[in-house]
């Protein structure tokens, strides 16, 4: 009888970057035999974009596509580009987006779509994700024009015979300013299904349209305002004033800013 003795090493290393600091540390190693279970198929994982571009597909049409920007792209030459992601809040998380150069007025349609996910045990689920749609690009923009822009999402059904396509969230359309935004829908699901995000942009402007952590949660989703502040702060905002508040995280004895 042969042992083999292997030997796992984790390196953390620091990249030249003032905004990225802190510590690394691990916890609940564990090795299993077998391959890792496959994260692409399951709409309960969130979908944070950053190690992989969780199985989503976009139109075959290069002009008018969504694009994965991933961790391992830090950039994007394209100036109306978030320059940073949701979950991280650096410009080395991952995210998809959708965007139509500057130039004449005219419209722009992009599908992108998820894999097909089994029926979940619960019918009712809420679906939440978060999203940019901007039009203020460049400085030169200012004397162009947008008509509309807006990002939708769909459930689609592909092995079922009966169910139609549905609308889950009509719009979410363009803001003055270029921050990351917060959408749910509920959604009864049956049936395998899917789920589609459309991005339609008319404008002669320079712009973008991007989602972040995408994720479906068993059951309804929770009524407006309400957070309990377990994964982040839910888009609230810090106000002015002379105290601050910070968000503390108790299984862990420290302190989110």
């Amino acid at each position: 009888m042969t042992f083999i003795f292997l030997q796992v090493t984790f390196t953390a290393s620091q990249k030249t970057a003032y905004r990225l600091g802190g510590a690394v540390a691990l916890d609940d190693i564990e090795l299993m035999p077998g391959l890792c279970p496959s994260r692409k198929k399951n709409a309960m994982e969130l979908c944070t974009f950053d190690a992989h571009d969780c199985g989503y597909t976009t139109n075959w049409k290069s002009s008018e596509k969504w694009e994965h920007k991933s961790r391992l792209n830090s950039s994007s030459p394209i100036s109306a580009v978030p320059e940073e992601d949701h979950t991280l809040g650096t410009s080395y998380g991952g995210f998809w987006f959708s965007f139509k150069e500057k130039g004449d007025m005219g419209t722009q349609t992009s599908f992108l779509r998820t894999p097909i996910y089994k029926a979940p045990k619960t019918s009712m689920n809420c679906l939440q994700f978060y999203y940019i749609v901007d039009d203020s690009g460049s400085w030169f923009n200012w004397y162009r024009s947008t008509k509309e822009i807006y990002v939708r999402a769909i459930i689609n059904y592909p092995y079922s015979k009966t169910k139609n396509p549905t609308w889950l969230i009509t719009k979410v359309q363009n803001t003055t300013i270029s921050e990351w935004r917060y959408a749910e829908a509920n959604v009864d699901i049956t049936e395998d299904y899917q789920f589609q995000f459309t991005a339609f942009i008319e404008s002669s402007k320079e712009v973008v349209v991007a989602i972040d952590d995408v994720k479906l949660i068993p059951g309804r989703c929770p009524e407006t305002g309400f957070c309990d502040f377990e994964e982040d702060i839910c888009s609230w905002k810090y106000g002015e004033g002379q105290y601050k508040w910070d968000r503390i995280r108790a299984s862990s004895k420290g302190i989110q800013k």
